[in-house]
């Protein structure tokens, strides 16, 4: 039985839910990431450059032959329009590779010249479709199969749906201006926006492409910063005059600095507003916003407010609420965890909680304060903020979404780079067998010190499976089994016995706490951890810590972690240990993270390499495509930053109908 169009619509929509697609319609809306060039290929093989990608229009001479030894590859002649005769190499360990070229066989193939004991041959990169012959062909997000997957969905809906896109791309951009003069102020006068969005997924030409999908990049920007703009207006809400600020400042153990001083004065000032704070305090790590939110919220419970503060780990939970119970004894205070008794959470005037308090019903806050914004989603974040309700969230390193937010002024921000204790912390970037960073570490545990060592995984098997892949091949990109805790325990553990712990996300929240304990009191000096530990765990004896395959991890993940070493000052070490050949791209990253401890600059680095995600007020997008008028590609802060002057014109200076909304 034929499969229905249900089913075929479930299955292509499937294909394209990986880029935030959920409807038809938002198919036109995927942009493509590059496009390959089949107009003109190349029918003069003595034209192609050594090193230099090109589309070549031959034909086979003799039928592959497949090499007995070395790499899987096959080999066979081509000529070219004057018979010029050259030796293809086509590589893959498919027994079908190459199965359908017989002599004769016309070919068109994506193809980089290469010398080879004096004679020019050709690698082939790929056998491309005779259809693609003088046409020019999209290149979809994703890898190998996948593309041609997307590419042939997205074909099979343009032609119902680009009308249907197009209403919508409109109705978005007319509040900024009208579309035929927004089409002009991108280079497309003339156009109309179904032809900029046709000729992004079927352009006459690759000049057109190009052209065509700057243009519809540069529109879906101007899109972005017209949803951040009229989508953050500000609430009604009560205002909460903290007037016992400074007799609550003198319970803490220490002093504070000037920058959270300055901090709890800026957000003081704006919980004074008769309305709704949305804030941020971007707060280095090592900078003590616990202190401020604690401040805050002895001082709201004296103006009559409750307090939230939500942690997004266990042991920065109790860490949290044992601080703040210690430091005020006079406030009701309770903590909301897994294994601990809430009962009385309701009634509390400040609950610190894990997610568990998404589970919970604790009743209305005046102030919600989010301790590391980057690891909940915006959903969980707001899951207790009313449009009534004060939101204060904190990070060492914002997520792209809010940092883009700040940029527009449609979020109050508040910094603190001010340690408490002079600290110098320098990161090493290890590739390979990493044996001079474990020189590096003996020396370490030979004097005494501590440390950590963060694991991508905790069991042997991938994915936590139960059965051994015993004499199976790695699969490409698989972390080795070696660089998990479950495996690498015992070489530790055998190397320096009873002195090893090892603490996952998956542990139950004792376990957790003793591994911490027990490294901070000195019954461990080794710590093997999964990210567990990436936020608010201090440490204070700690000055060493390395990340097995930091790789697998974005530039926030990694500033957290690196923050767990030299929390009282001195010179800390971290060491990044990527035991396989890295990547160019992944290479760039991780240097930006070895090249400055500065959280400000990490946190606009990561804006610049992940992109924007959505900036409307409802949108859950926190990074990548904005998936309002775009998928699949991300919209950058330069790209947004291009098209300020065109913003500026049709808004600013000329008071269009966004400045009135």
């Amino acid at each position: 039985m034929a499969p229905s169009k249900q089913t075929n619509e479930s299955t292509a929509l499937a294909v394209l839910s990986s880029f935030g697609i959920t409807q038809p319609w938002h198919t036109p809306l995927l942009l493509p990431t590059s496009y390959d060039d089949f107009t003109s290929p190349l029918t003069k093989l003595q034209h192609v450059e050594q090193g230099v990608p090109c589309a070549v229009h031959v034909h086979a001479v003799e039928a592959p032959t497949r090499a007995g030894r070395g790499i899987p590859r096959v080999s066979f002649l081509v000529a070219d329009a004057a018979d010029h005769r050259w030796r293809v190499t086509l590589f893959g360990d498919d027994p079908a590779t190459g199965a359908d070229i017989v002599p004769g066989a016309e070919l068109l193939m994506l193809v980089v010249g290469k010398e080879w004991r004096g004679d020019m041959g050709l690698i082939c990169k790929e056998l491309v479709d005779l259809k693609w012959l003088g046409k020019v062909r999209p290149q979809y997000p994703g890898r190998g199969p996948d593309r041609e997957r997307t590419r042939s969905v997205v074909r099979s809906y343009l032609a119902d749906n680009i009308p249907r896109a197009t209403v919508y791309v409109t109705r978005h951009l007319e509040p900024i201006a009208q579309v035929p003069q927004l089409l002009a102020a991108v280079g497309c006068e003339g156009w109309s926006l179904e032809d900029v969005i046709r000729q992004t997924h079927q352009p006459r030409s690759l000049a057109y492409g190009t052209h065509a999908r700057r243009a519809y990049l540069e529109l879906a920007a101007l899109g972005a910063i017209h949803r951040s703009q009229s989508s953050h207006d500000e609430q009604p809400a009560d205002p909460l005059g903290l007037r016992t600020l400074g007799r609550r400042a003198a319970g803490f153990p220490g002093q504070f600095t000037d920058d959270q001083r300055a901090a709890v004065k800026g957000i003081a000032q704006e919980l004074a507003r008769p309305v709704a704070m949305r804030a941020v305090l971007a707060a280095d790590v090592g900078t003590g916003k616990s202190w401020v939110a604690e401040l805050l919220a002895a001082a709201a419970a004296d103006a009559g407010g409750r307090t939230l503060i939500m942690a997004p780990t266990y042991p920065l939970a109790v860490q949290l609420a044992e601080e703040f119970q210690r430091i005020f004894p006079d406030i009701p205070c309770v903590l909301v965890a897994d294994g601990h008794d809430d009962s009385q959470a309701a009634a509390a005037t400040v609950v610190v909680g894990t997610s568990a308090v998404l589970s919970r019903e604790l009743g209305e806050f005046a102030l919600v304060v989010v301790d590391e914004q980057q690891r909940w989603s915006r959903a969980q974040r707001e899951h207790y903020v009313t449009t009534r309700t004060h939101l204060l969230e904190m990070s060492a390193t914002c997520i792209p979404r809010t940092q883009a937010l700040i940029r527009f002024g449609k979020v109050s921000v508040f910094q603190m780079r001010q340690t408490h204790a002079r600290k110098e912390i320098h990161t090493h970037l290890w590739e390979g067998s990493g044996a001079p960073m474990f020189r590096f570490i003996k020396e370490a545990i030979d004097a005494g010190r501590p440390i950590m060592v963060v694991y991508p995984k905790r069991e042997s098997e991938e994915d936590g499976a139960k059965k051994k892949r015993k004499g199976k091949t790695k699969v490409a990109g698989q972390i080795d089994d070696r660089h998990s805790i479950e495996t690498a325990y015992p070489r530790w553990d055998a190397m320096y016995p009873g002195r090893v712990r090892a603490m996952t996300g998956e542990d139950d929240n004792e376990t957790k706490r003793a591994g911490i304990d027990d490294l901070k009191e000195g019954r461990a000096q080794i710590l093997l951890t999964t990210t567990v530990v990436e936020v608010g765990i201090s440490v204070p004896n700690l000055y060493d810590i390395v990340v097995v395959h930091p790789d697998r991890y974005g530039i926030t993940t990694l500033h957290q972690l690196r923050g767990r070493v030299a929390r009282n000052g001195g010179v800390g070490r971290c060491h990044l240990w990527c035991p396989e050949p890295m990547s160019a791209k992944t290479r760039e990253r991780l240097e930006v993270v070895v090249s400055t401890t500065d959280g400000f600059e990490l946190a606009e680095a990561d804006l610049r390499i992940r992109g924007t995600g959505d900036l409307g007020a409802g949108s859950a997008t926190q990074s990548g495509a904005d998936e309002t008028l775009l998928f699949g590609a991300p919209l950058t802060i330069d790209l947004i930053e291009d098209v300020a002057g065109i913003w500026d014109h049709f808004v600013t200076r000329a008071g269009g109908a966004t400045a009135a909304a």
